[in-house]
């Protein structure tokens, strides 16, 4: 029974790993995507901005710049895309527009 139990926990440990290194691989095809935001006023509102992806599977990463007045959003395109996010973003209120995209996109 503890052969069966460790060989199970060695089977799953390693699924583990192998998915985790799946995952580094995919890096190369998140793309960026820039929207301005505006009506942004104070902190709360640029929480309230960046909080609001959180909904939508494939973000990877979210920036939100008060002073700018804009957002800026990885993401994995196999999950998710521009239209997506941007409803997300139009969900908190603020007048929100699509910036072109930028060259290093793959």
């Amino acid at each position: 029974m503890k052969r069966i139990l460790f060989s199970m926990f060695i089977i799953l440990a390693f699924s583990i790993v192998r998915g985790q290194t799946q995952d580094k691989g995919n890096n190369s095809k998140i793309k960026t995507t820039g929207f301005k935001v505006e009506g942004m006023t104070c902190r709360g509102c640029v929480a309230h901005v960046e909080s609001s992806p959180d909904k939508v599977d494939g973000i990877t990463e979210k920036q939100v710049s008060l002073k700018e007045g804009k957002a800026e959003i990885k993401y994995d395109p196999a999950k998710t895309d521009e239209q997506e996010i941007e409803a997300a973003l139009k969900s908190t209120g603020y007048k929100i527009s699509r910036i072109e995209n930028k060259p290093n996109n793959k």
